[in-house]
């Protein structure tokens, strides 16, 4: 019997920091914030990925409007996102044992 894994966001998120861990990462959190906030978008590049994040999701182009959302670092969406697609995935799936 196989076991199948579920992808969601809190695993996901759980095993990266998981991952910083086991690889003996030591990371100071002030540090940490210091260099996202240097990272971070200006807010014309926000607005632009968002323009075009809204005009990906009215054409119903999910995955791309994901891609979008990651490369733009709008990570309240992404993560809306990654949900949604771990639901529709699940849903096929589902239907496609019933028919078996």
């Amino acid at each position: 019997m196989q076991r199948k894994v579920m992808y969601v966001p809190e695993t996901t998120v759980a095993k990266l920091f998981a991952s910083v861990k086991r690889n003996g990462m030591q990371l100071n959190q002030y540090e940490t914030v210091a260099q996202c906030l240097q990272q971070l978008p200006s807010e014309g590049q926000m607005r632009t990925t968002a323009s075009e994040l809204q005009s990906l999701l009215e054409s119903g182009r999910k995955k791309e409007a994901l891609q979008c959302a990651q490369e733009g670092q709008l990570w309240g969406p992404a993560l809306v996102l990654v949900a949604q697609l771990a639901d529709q995935k699940s849903e096929v799936e589902g239907r496609s044992r019933v028919k078996l």
